[in-house]
C-alpha cells in the first residue's frame, strides 16, 4: 500500500477559493510589475560600476588632466591591398568630409586630411597631405605613400604599416545628459554612411569599431538578452 504525501494545508484554501487566489495574484502580480515602464537598457560603462569603484576613480582622474575622448574609427581595406590609388584615397577623402557631419563630432583625422608640413627653399609649406585625389599624378601618389609609410604620427594609426589597411577617426564630445540618445544617433549615421560608401565603392571594405560603437553593442546586446 502506497502512502501520500499529506497535502498543505494551505493548497485546500487555495482550491475552495480559487477564484480569489486568482484575484488577490493577479494584483500582487501588478503591484510588483508597476516598476516595469522605469526599467531600462543603457550603453553608459559607468553603470557598470559603483561610485567608490578605484578603477572609475582612476578613469575620471585621467580624463580631467587629459580629456575625455570618445570616438569611432572607420577601418578602410580596398580589396587589392593598395590604400594609395586614385579611386581609394577619392574615397578617404570623400567620406572624410561626410564624417564631419556625423551628430557630436568635433575632429576628423585621416590619411587624407592629415597636415603635413615641407620647406622649399626659405618658404614653409602646411597642406593636407592629400588634395583632390582623382586628378593625383602617379608620381604623386608614390610621394604621398612615402611621406606616409614613414610619418609615425600617420603610421600604424592612419594607416597600415604595409599601406594595405587605412583609418579615418571621428571623435565626438557626448553630452553628459541623453547620452544613451546620442550614442544612437552617432552609431546609427555612423552605419548607413558606412553602408552608403560601401555601395559607391563595392572594391573596398569598410569596418567600424570604437568606443561609441561599443557602447552600442552593449546595449543592444542586453536588450537582446
Amino acid at each position: 500500500m502506497i502512502n501520500s504525501a499529506p497535502t498543505p494545508f494551505y493548497t485546500d484554501y487555495i482550491i475552495r477559493y480559487r477564484w480569489l487566489a486568482i484575484v488577490l495574484a493577479s494584483i500582487v502580480m501588478l503591484a510588483i510589475s508597476s516598476g516595469a515602464p522605469l526599467i531600462k537598457v543603457t550603453s553608459e560603462y559607468r553603470s557598470m560600476f559603483d561610485d567608490n569603484n578605484p578603477q572609475l576613480a582612476k578613469l575620471d582622474e585621467f580624463e580631467n588632466i587629459y580629456g575625455k575622448s570618445d570616438n569611432v574609427l572607420i577601418a578602410i581595406a580596398p580589396n587589392n591591398g593598395n590604400t594609395f590609388s586614385r579611386e581609394v584615397l577619392s574615397a578617404i577623402e570623400e567620406l572624410t568630409e561626410e564624417s564631419w557631419l556625423v551628430p557630436h563630432s568635433i575632429r576628423v583625422d585621416s590619411l587624407t586630411n592629415y597636415t603635413y608640413s615641407s620647406a622649399i627653399e626659405d618658404e614653409l609649406i602646411v597642406e593636407p597631405l592629400v588634395i583632390n585625389a582623382s586628378s593625383l599624378a602617379d608620381s604623386e601618389l608614390e610621394r604621398i605613400r612615402n611621406i606616409a609609410l614613414n610619418e609615425r604620427e600617420i603610421t600604424g594609426r592612419l594607416v597600415a604599416g604595409d599601406g594595405t589597411v587605412s583609418g579615418i577617426v571621428v571623435t565626438f564630445a557626448l553630452p553628459e545628459e541623453e547620452i544613451d540618445a546620442a550614442i544612437i544617433e552617432i552609431s546609427d549615421f555612423v552605419s548607413a554612411m558606412v553602408k552608403k560608401a560601401h555601395t559607391l565603392n563595392p572594391e573596398i571594405d569598410y569596418y567600424v569599431t570604437g568606443s561609441v560603437m561599443l557602447y552600442r553593442t552593449f546595449e543592444l546586446a542586453t536588450t537582446d538578452d
